[in-house]
């Protein structure tokens, strides 16, 4: 297996850090740790992402948790072939968490309860989610699971026969030209 690939590591600085210094074999790397705050919890999911040596949109990522104190909990290591790997945000309250993945700009989005997903001790469980070659973003996610999503104009959930919001029942698409969908994600 390459160093690349190797994911055990020995964390030199992690508290309060915007860096993680990890070591194998006598290598030591250094990987920019980013670190997203959870509404209404004092937690924050952490991310440190390798890149590809050839320059291409491929990387490996490893998460944690980051206490409140600053402290740092291995989740999670995950190996991306040919995406690349991104938390796309939070439900407005926390319950849930937005992962993606993109490749060539086109994103799956997959949802997990976030109690779940920063437990160190269980296999995260995606509970939604949504893959659309049309679909530009998440406007957002309520907890209750139902999702505010951005789609190309032209575009919609064809299979749902879903229809864009018109702009008197969302005022949002007034100002804009695309076409915003509610629709519930969670299983």
């Amino acid at each position: 297996m390459k160093k690349s690939r190797m994911l055990f590591a020995l964390i030199f600085s992690f508290a309060n850090s915007d860096a993680l210094a990890i070591s194998h074999d006598s290598t030591e790397v250094n990987l920019p740790l980013a670190c997203h705050s959870i509404p209404l919890r004092s937690e924050q999911l952490c991310m440190a992402a390798t890149t590809s040596s050839i320059n291409t949109a491929v990387e490996d990522v490893v998460f944690y948790k980051r206490s409140k104190e600053g402290w740092l909990t291995f989740l999670e290591a995950r190996k991306a072939d040919i995406a690349v790997i991104y938390i796309a945000g939070f439900s407005i309250g926390g319950k849930y968490t937005i992962l993606a993945e993109a490749e060539e700009g086109h994103p799956r989005f997959y949802i997990y309860e976030t109690d779940n997903l920063l437990n160190p001790d269980t296999k995260p469980r995606i509970v939604g989610g949504i893959s659309d070659y049309y679909l530009e973003y998440f406007i957002r996610l309520d907890d209750d699971g139902t999702a505010l999503l951005s789609y190309r104009k032209g575009h919609t959930l064809d299979k749902n026969k879903t229809k864009c919001l018109n702009t008197e029942t969302n005022p949002e698409n007034a100002a804009n030209d695309e076409c915003q969908v509610k629709v519930n994600l969670i299983e």
